[in-house]
């Protein structure tokens, strides 16, 4: 009876092992994906003010 409450007691604590692992690699992934949109969107701004600067600056030599 003993052998078979540690066993069980293995069991439980073996399935809160996987959990946890099993929730730090989503955190994990959901953390890289999210970092990487956000450098995306990022550079995409940045792309974005650029291509204005270049624009205002083409319109200021045109105008000159």
């Amino acid at each position: 009876m003993q052998m078979f409450h540690r066993v069980n007691d293995d069991r439980g604590f073996s399935m809160i092992e996987s959990l946890i692992c099993i929730i730090t690699v989503m955190l994990v992934v959901f953390g890289s994906v999210f970092l990487v949109k956000r450098m995306y969107s990022c550079s995409d701004e940045i792309m974005k003010k650029s291509m204005e600067l270049l624009e205002k600056k083409n319109a200021a030599l045109s105008v000159s």
